[in-house]
């Protein structure tokens, strides 16, 4: 069967916008359909235009009907809408055909037998309505629709055919009647219906001021018609004010249902066959459209969305508005339309009327002012009734047009509505007023047996649980969070990346919801302490610092700030406030030192060069010998040449008094020159390579390739009389090694970073410091290999060292020697840096002439026992407690124990011990109560008097394994008795015994700073509980000798040291092992103890290296605390 052909674009458009109701939203339809065919738009715009012009000629014909010209009137707007629609269609075949709309000068009308057509009446999209008369078998004015020329499309056909089954099917006085149809002379399908002279109903509902019973009598009625259409198999989808007409019949209204043009199947198929609706089609009016229907993609929609479509023209009947206003749909087009029609919930009518009275009674205009209803009378079951028929979620509208119809009912018959909430109340209430006497006997009678404390008791006690639930849940999540920020923040350390660190412990520390959990994790501490580096010396600035030089001696450094002053600082002063020697009065950025160290020179913003005399302070020549910025200023090694560097424009090149000597034309950044070491060459960065000048002439003697780069910007020399020329450029994240005399590439080192902004080199050459606009200074390490052919490169450290400040540069600037180096930045402030204080942590060889190193607790600090005059005991067997407590310590040696200060290291105190021997010694927090251990007994001491004279307390028959424990303030002691497999609570005074474990046997046992977390080492496994609950956090089984043990003081991380000298960290709050804290980068020897100091600030390892000795290794190395 041949299929009709597909209509043009421009019809199929055409179509679908006069299905839109006004012109900004046909507007924005063709805008977003045709984005991208500008001349498709301006076709269908030329259609609707005369659509319009033809539909506003229809309107003054309708005026002049009695003029007996009329219809030749009409035929020629009919002709001319045909030709038009014609005309639309070979364009849309044909691009190159011209807009042409011919004279609408006549009416001629489709034949058909048996009628006459009189005049137009209506327009579709597919058909057009005339007024007819009926010449036999009776004669009576009727509708005929007939569909449009050139509409007769496969897609056309079946939605005038759907249209004409589904009213034939209809037998109903609320919906226009089908009388026949069949096809014109020239075989176009047409069908007869009912002639209904009526106007839509929200405009009856004004033009005869109804009664808000009235306008809902009419809902009611158009409920049940539509519901007869269901009944019939048949949803409309299109249900609008223009679409329900109101007539009048014997004096009373009479509603009538039309246009059933784009009406759905609900089971088989209307026109004989399937109706496929294109997806991306809209299909009915926007602001009456359910969410559902407005998707396009109407396969899955019921007569929900009829339901929907009454509930907006109710909500009109009672408000004058629909629930999301038309000049909305103007303002955002159709597509956002649907977006907030799913998004949003609409004002209750009671709200909107309310809305729309205030806005009148504030000057609005009168037509905005609603319905005229009060508010109060929308209220409740009114509100409950709209809302609930438009319902974005169908599942909770009226389940049939006919419940909708019902509820109406029920609110006009004074019962109960359904659409009500579920609330008792509101039902009591309704049935009270039915039966208000009885009801009131039964209340007093009833109001004596409520109990209302008992209810409002659970209430509260079920808020409170609530509350406490989700507490715990923000709680939880909370420390999941913190976990993770732990767990990322190990990575960077063991890369020692610590501007990353830097910035990860930053947040973790300024955590908004560390309010949850009362402060962020004590692990966060030490992150921040290995991450921030200390300075040898920094000064403060009260500008950004925007170049720096330092002199030969490297004691002074002269900086140049945004302000544009010039200041000679004292490297070696802390206290230094900067010697100004004078100001550009505009932002300078760079400077340059004489090899003499006698003269500098500093240029501005505005391309201003200035020379000082550093011996005096004093100005010596102001030249202006560029119009751009200056970038940099280099000084040769002879101290006969400066070259200056103009952003984006070019070198020039003078002798010391400032006397040009030559200018290299170059559009590029100048963000680095250099000159050779005999000074007899100037090495330039361009575009495309490094050029190398002649100082004599000038001119370019050669050139140095600088692929794989293409954009550098920063150089340096490096390597033993600086043989290597190092570059980094814009965007790759590398820097190049070149041999400065052949230009060979010889390495590439990876920066994982780019855009480095200052490079310098220590005076060895092997070592590079660069720096970045986020804050962050790298230090690499250099290395020649084969043979010299290649130089490779490892980072040393990174840190962060100032300020980020996007595309600014972090002036660096090395002194003398191998080892130090300056740097400034936005932030102002100027820093001396020493590169072995640069790393995470610090390995350090203990002498022999210390006995043993502690952790001062509140500092970090390290504090070393030294042999002196004043020991009294053996110092190759003695036995040290593991930590200072309270500025003492003891040790214990034969059957003394002494308590020894920590101040001048003497003994104020000694104690005689009963025990043979001592294994373990220690005292308690506050420091008055002593612990000592021998493996088999244990005796406990208390002082009153700051050990002036001691007590024995008590003594205990206990094999341990572990060091004994005091905590409570030295009024429990913590101790594993072997024999017996368990972990006991001892009180020391009474001597009374608590299991806290069983059936375990431990070799470690640590507590946190409040003693309610217990860990445990036993049998390689690590376990930590709740020491007042007994509850397990953590039970894991270990194949790796753990030697040490730390519960940090917050309780929320373990620190794990095994044999080795690796250290893991756990969290506890969410019984994760969140990673490596350290691990040595060669053999340490075997950890023997460690020490950590308060809130986890440090860490201290002590490990029996392999030479016999001892290494203490601390995390971090050195601190500015």
């Amino acid at each position: 069967m041949n299929r009709q052909p597909t209509p043009p674009p421009a019809r199929r458009l055409y179509e679908q916008a006069i299905a839109l109701e006004d012109e900004a939203a046909q507007d924005a339809f063709l805008a977003e359909q045709c984005r991208e065919n500008p001349d498709l738009r301006k076709r269908v715009e030329s259609l609707l235009q005369a659509r319009r012009e033809r539909l506003s000629h229809l309107d003054r014909a309708d005026a002049d009907a009695k003029d007996p010209h009329s219809d030749d009137v009409e035929g020629k707007l009919t002709e001319c809408l045909d030709r038009v629609t014609k005309a639309g269609s070979d364009r849309s075949s044909n691009p190159d055909a011209s807009t042409e709309f011919y004279d609408t000068s006549h009416f001629s009308p489709p034949s058909i037998p048996s009628y006459r057509l009189v005049r137009v009446i209506g327009e579709g999209g597919m058909g057009t309505v005339y007024l007819a008369e009926q010449l036999s078998p009776v004669r009576r004015e009727v509708a005929v629709k007939v569909i449009k020329p050139g509409m007769d499309s496969e897609e056309v056909i079946k939605r005038f055919r759907a249209e004409r089954q589904a009213l034939a099917m209809m037998d109903h006085t609320d919906i226009a009647k089908v009388f026949e149809s069949g096809t014109t002379e020239r075989g176009r399908p047409y069908f007869v219906m009912e002639l209904v002279r009526g106007v839509p109903i929200t405009e009856y509902c004004k033009r005869h001021g109804l009664t808000l019973r009235d306008r809902l009598e009419l809902c009611a009625d158009l409920c049940l018609a539509v519901h007869h259409a269901h009944q019939r198999g048949v949803i409309h989808r299109d249900l609008k004010p223009t679409n329900v007409l109101v007539t009048q019949q014997d004096g009373k209204p009479v509603i009538k249902v039309i246009d059933f043009g784009v009406a759905k199947a609900l089971d088989g198929d209307l026109a004989g066959r399937s109706l496929v609706t294109h997806g991306s089609q809209l299909i009915g009016t926007p602001l009456y459209m359910a969410p559902e229907q407005a998707k396009r993609t109407n396969y899955d929609i019921d007569t929900r969305v009829d339901v929907y479509s009454i509930g907006v023209v109710l909500y009109e009947l009672l408000t004058d508005t629909t629930p999301i206003a038309q000049k909305t749909l103007k303002r955002i087009g159709v597509d956002e339309f649907y977006s907030l029609l799913v998004r949003r919930e609409p004002d209750r009518p009671s709200q909107r009327v309310s809305g729309l009275q205030s806005g009148s009674s504030a000057g609005q205009d009168k037509s905005t002012r609603g319905a005229g209803f009060d508010a109060k009378l929308l209220k409740r079951e009114l509100d409950w009734i709209v809302m609930k028929a438009i319902d974005r979620d169908r599942e909770r509208r009226y389940l049939s047009v006919s419940a909708f119809a019902a509820d109406l009912r029920r609110y006009l018959d004074g019962k109960p509505v359904e659409a009500c909430p579920p609330s008792w109340a509101y039902r009591f209430r309704k049935t009270a007023r039915q039966y208000r006497v009885e009801l009131s006997v039964l209340a007093l009678a009833m109001a004596t047996l409520i109990v209302i404390s008992g209810v409002s008791l659970w209430q509260v006690a079920a808020v409170d649980a609530a509350r406490r639930e989700s507490e715990r849940r923000e709680r939880h999540a909370v420390e999941l969070l913190h976990a993770l920020k732990l767990q990322r923040a190990l990575s960077p350390l063991h890369d020692n990346d610590l501007a990353r660190l830097h910035e990860l412990a930053t947040d973790l520390r300024a955590d908004p919801l560390t309010d949850v959990v009362s402060r962020p994790p004590d692990l966060a501490n030490l992150l921040m302490n290995v991450a921030e580096r200390p300075t040898r010396c920094s000064l403060a600035n009260a500008a950004p610092v925007n170049g720096l030089a330092v002199t030969p001696d490297g004691k002074r450094a002269l900086s140049v700030d945004e302000l544009g002053d010039v200041k000679l600082w004292d490297l070696h002063a802390p206290d230094d406030s900067g010697q100004r020697l004078g100001t550009h009065n505009e932002p300078a950025h760079a400077v340059a030192i004489s090899p003499d160290g006698r003269t500098a020179a500093t240029g501005s913003k505005l391309g201003k060069v200035c020379f000082w005399n550093l011996q005096d302070g004093t100005l010596i020549r102001r030249l202006t010998p560029v119009t751009n910025g200056i970038e940099t200023i280099r000084w040769s090694g002879d101290g006969r040449h400066v070259a200056v560097g103009s952003r984006y424009s070019e070198v020039w090149v003078c002798d010391a008094e400032g006397k040009e000597s030559f200018r290299i034309v170059n559009d590029h950044r100048h963000e680095s020159l250099l000159f050779s070491r005999d000074s007899t060459k100037l090495i330039v960065p361009t575009r495309e390579h490094i050029s190398v000048r002649d100082m004599t002439s000038g001119k370019e003697i050669r050139k140095i390739d600088t692929r794989p780069l293409q954009n550098v910007r920063t150089l340096c020399f490096a390597g033993q009389d600086d043989r290597w020329l190092v570059a980094g450029e814009r965007f790759k994240e590398s820097l190049i090694i070149l041999d400065f005399k052949s230009g060979k590439l010889l390495g590439q080192i990876p920066l994982g970073a780019s855009y480095p902004r200052s490079i310098c080199a220590a005076g060895n050459g092997m070592w590079l410091r660069l720096s970045y606009s986020s804050g962050k200074i790298q230090t690499f390490q250099l290395s020649p290999s084969n043979g010299g052919e290649s130089v490779t490169g490892r980072i040393y450290s990174q840190f962060l060292a100032h300020r980020p400040e996007y595309d600014e540069r972090l002036p660096l600037a090395s002194l003398p020697g191998d080892t130090s180096f300056v740097s400034a930045g936005q932030d102002g402030h100027i820093h001396r840096w020493y590169q072995h204080d640069l790393r995470s942590s610090e390995l350090r060889r203990r002498p022999g002439s210390i006995l043993a190193s502690y952790l001062i607790p509140q500092t970090g600090s390290v504090y070393h026992v030294h042999r002196n005059e004043h020991q009294s005991f053996d110092e190759h067997h003695a036995v040290f407690s593991p930590a200072i407590v309270d500025g003492m310590f003891a040790v214990a040696s034969g059957q003394t124990i002494s308590i020894i200060g920590t101040a001048d290291q003497k003994p104020f105190a000694k104690i005689l011990s009963p025990l043979d021997g001592h294994r373990d010694v220690a005292l308690s927090a506050p420091g008055d109560t002593l612990v000592a251990g021998s493996g088999t007994q244990l005796c406990v001491w208390r002082s009153t008097d700051g050990w002036s004279s001691s007590e024995l307390v008590n003594r205990f028959e206990i094999e341990h394994d572990a060091s004994p424990v005091l905590c409570d303030g030295g009024k429990t002691l913590i101790v594993d008795d072997a024999a017996a497999r368990q972990v006991l609570a001892i009180d020391v005074t009474s001597g009374r015994q608590t299991v806290v474990a069983s059936d375990i046997r431990v070799s470690i046992i640590c507590l946190d700073s409040g003693a309610t977390r217990l860990g445990l080492v036993a049998e390689n496994r690590i376990r930590v509980m709740d020491r007042q609950t007994a509850n397990v956090l953590i039970d894991k089984q270990q194949y790796h000798a753990v030697r040490c043990m730390h519960i940090s003081d917050d309780g929320t991380t373990l620190l794990e040291g095994r044999r080795d000298g690796r250290v893991y960290v756990w969290h506890l709050p969410t019984r994760q092992r969140l990673g490596l804290l350290y691990e040595p980068k060669h053999s340490v020897g075997t950890l023997l103890r460690w020490q950590v100091a308060k809130e986890s600030r440090r860490v201290m390892l002590e490990f029996a290296s392999d030479y016999g000795g001892i290494d203490l290794l601390v995390l971090p190395g050195r601190t500015n605390r």
